[in-house]
């Protein structure tokens, strides 16, 4: 039977203290092994070619290229702000950053050769060539210059592609400043080639945010549209000048005032005319009813006293009469006077009518009513006169009135075209001043990209990392160690096994396994 030692030989084979003594058999190789990784880490570390970075931080302000609509559109000078943020203007800033063109700019103003670091101002300053560096890559480019002779490009390609391959931009989430970050040989590089990217992006992010040719549009349209609006001023100036009036409203209202002033004074005459026939009538049927001449019979002397009583009596009479055609029954003249009349009636009924000689003589009553008559005539003339002369105003003024209303749709229109020729003028030059503004600022380069920090130039290379290389040289030394000690005793086990003819199952790390019969503890 087999001895439960050799079993738990056999199963411990993995076992700590296995491991260890395996490690200890082959420590000169582990030794070398560790040696030989941790001199190529001190290598890598002293010799690899340094990689240095410079970053740059633009800040996306709120500006006119944000919410400013350019003046050739139509549809107003606004527009709807639909997105609550600013990721949209964002996403299309990192866009024009990645482009080529922006890149192509930036080698232009380089030139390749600085770009790839083959010489030129400040291409490779601060940087002392690696003769080791130099001497270990040198056959890994060969290698790499024979696969690029398959398909060669030039050297503004090659820069193109470089740039773009180390050339990084990025933006937090809901942030408006945009990092840049550029690797390359040396830290001058880095940061010249950044500083080239940074002006390229400025000066395009003007370009494409100004329209091309919208200031000589403008000023077309301003140099027509003054043109026209002088010819509507021409012709408005004119048309008023042909019609003699200055102003449409102020003409209508002289042209009513003295229309007002003839209704007003018509309507007067027109009183005093009705006024005048009717003291007319009166008069000429007192006068037709009265004689012209008195006479008696006998030749008494008339009672003088009684004449001139009863004169007096016909003149209050006849002052009546003239009062009464002239005023209402109950005018305190009219009641006046027929007060004196009965005065005279009471007083003349007291008198003797006649003396003994009789007189003929003239009646002066006749002869007041005829001259009274003959001056409501005159005084009627008159107003007829001024009736007929009112008229003819009236109607001229009405002419006037009906002419300047057609004039005022003749001058609405001209009107209306000077207005619209002056609105579209100021507009168009409001329009033009603005895009001249615009091309002002977009001329010194203006924009609403600020930058929040240059291009830095640090001297502490990115690559390679000392941590990262001494992280990876600690791994591969112990896996790879490791490795080489299983393998080492894999392989000396194997020679082992083959030299005594024996299967592999009953070698226990390099040594023979015993075989022992099973002993009693106490024979028999």
């Amino acid at each position: 039977m087999m001895n439960h030692s050799s079993d738990r030989t056999a199963t411990n084979f993995f076992g700590p203290m296995e491991l260890l003594r395996t490690f200890y058999r082959h420590k000169k190789k582990a030794i070398f092994c560790v040696a030989s990784i941790m001199a190529l880490a001190t290598l890598v570390l002293l010799y690899a070619p340094r990689t240095y970075r410079s970053e740059a931080r633009l800040f996306l302000q709120v500006g006119r290229e944000s919410v400013r609509l350019d003046p050739t559109a139509t549809t107003g000078k606004t527009i709807a702000y639909q997105q609550s943020g600013r990721d949209n203007e964002i996403a299309t800033a990192i866009e024009v950053m990645k482009s080529r063109a922006i890149v192509e700019k930036a080698v232009d103003q380089l030139t390749p050769e600085v770009v790839l670091g083959w010489g030129g101002s400040g291409a490779g300053s601060g940087s002392e060539p690696n003769q080791v560096a130099d001497t270990v890559m040198a056959p890994l480019h060969y290698v790499v210059g024979a696969i690029k002779s398959i398909d060669p490009i030039s050297p503004r390609e090659e820069a193109i592609i470089q740039i773009m391959r180390n050339l990084e931009v990025d933006a937090e989430f809901d942030s408006t400043v945009i990092v840049l970050t550029y690797d390359a040989e040396t830290p001058q590089l880095a940061q010249q080639v950044m500083t080239s990217v940074v002006d390229a992006f400025r000066t395009e992010h003007v370009r494409l945010h100004r329209t091309t040719g919208s200031k000589p549009f403008f000023e077309e349209q301003r140099a027509s549209l003054e043109a026209s609006l002088k010819q509507s001023e021409g012709k408005l100036r004119d048309a008023k000048n042909k019609m003699g009036v200055a102003s449409i409203e102020a003409r209508r209202s002289t042209l009513e005032t003295h229309l007002s002033t003839i209704e007003l004074r018509r309507n007067s005459a027109i009183q005093q005319i009705a006024a005048a026939e009717a003291r007319i009538k009166s008069l000429q049927a007192h006068t037709d009813a009265m004689p012209e001449r008195l006479h008696t019979s006998t030749r008494k002397m008339p009672n003088t006293g009684t004449d001139a009583l009863r004169s007096q009596l016909y003149t209050v009479q006849v002052k009546l009469l003239d009062l009464e055609s002239k005023y209402s029954a109950d005018h305190p003249l009219v009641t006046s006077a027929r007060a004196q009349m009965k005065e005279a009636q009471e007083m003349l009924k007291g008198e003797v009518a006649e003396r003994e000689e009789t007189v003929d003589s003239l009646n002066e009553n006749h002869r007041t009513l005829t001259l009274d008559l003959a001056q409501a005539e005159s005084q009627l003339a008159g107003l007829e006169a001024e009736m007929t002369e009112l008229n003819s105003q009236r109607e001229q003024a009405v002419g006037d009135l009906k002419q300047l209303n057609e004039f005022e749709v003749e001058l609405d229109q001209l009107e209306r075209d000077r207005t619209l020729a002056k609105t579209n003028f100021f507009l168009y030059a409001e329009a033009l001043e603005q895009t001249r503004m615009d091309e002002a600022l977009d001329a010194q380069s203006i924009s609403n990209v600020n930058q929040a920090q240059a291009p830095t130039l640090s001297e502490k290379p990115v690559s390679p990392s000392k941590l990262m290389v001494g992280a990876l040289s600690l791994m591969f030394a112990a896996t790879g160690t490791t490795a080489l000690v299983l393998g080492c005793e894999k392989l000396r086990t194997d020679k082992l096994q083959r030299q005594q003819g024996e299967s592999p199952a009953a070698q226990v790390n390099g040594v023979r396994a015993e075989r022992h019969e099973y002993v009693p503890a106490n024979p028999r």
